[in-house]
């Protein structure tokens, strides 16, 4: 309750500012039982300023990796299916699987349009991607996330449509079959080229005292 009364007042502020929030807490839950023991940084064990630049070029490598693979896929002149989607981003999801597990991180996307459910933005993350919309210099923002008793310093950055990105997101009725068949309520079309889509979160675990 404490999260979302602070999410409150963060939202009543016209400067955004480092308060705890709270964000689907039962998934959440689910990742804090398979993430590292404690929620210690494993591996991240330089000063919390470098610890945070580190954290910013794994966004950085996170972004390139999901441009390139849908590039890969626009270019690939194979139908757009389940198999082919799961064989180019399986090396995006595969590499989020491997901070998790050897850095104690925690990444997650959030949107307005978004595709699965579990993606729609909170009223904070909504309010954030109109000013990321507004601002291309404004390129990341750095807040402290409470979930549950653990603390976490949470980096967000924009994530904008490339022209490759728009074989899956561009007009409905252009998307593949199995995308319509898997996702009944889908929204994450009818993107054009450097529109915004989401954010992408990296949760990084604060050290205890």
């Amino acid at each position: 309750m404490m999260g979302m009364r602070l999410e409150n007042l963060l939202l009543n502020n016209k400067k955004l500012t480092r308060f705890p929030l709270m964000k689907k807490p039962l998934i959440y839950l689910f990742l804090l039982l398979v993430t590292p023991a404690l929620g210690a940084r494993p591996v991240l064990a330089g000063s919390y300023a470098e610890d945070k630049k580190q954290v910013e070029a794994y966004a950085d490598e996170l972004i390139r990796l999901r441009v390139r693979d849908s590039e890969i896929l626009a270019k690939s002149g194979k139908e757009i299916d389940e198999k082919t989607f799961g064989t180019v981003y399986g090396r995006l999801y595969k590499r989020i699987d491997e901070l998790r597990k050897n850095k104690g991180l925690i990444v997650t996307y959030s949107a307005i349009k978004y595709r699965n459910p579990q993606n729609s933005g909170t009223p904070f993350e909504i309010r954030l991607m109109a000013q990321f919309r507004s601002d291309r210099n404004f390129k990341k923002f750095w807040t402290v996330t409470m979930m549950g008793n653990r603390s976490y310093s949470r980096l967000l950055r924009p994530v904008f449509a490339r022209k490759s990105c728009l074989t899956c997101h561009g007009p409905k009725d252009k998307r593949a079959a199995f995308i319509a068949r898997r996702y009944s309520t889908d929204k994450s079309y009818g993107f054009k080229d450097g529109e915004l889509m989401g954010l992408i979160s990296i949760y990084m675990p604060d050290e205890e005292d």
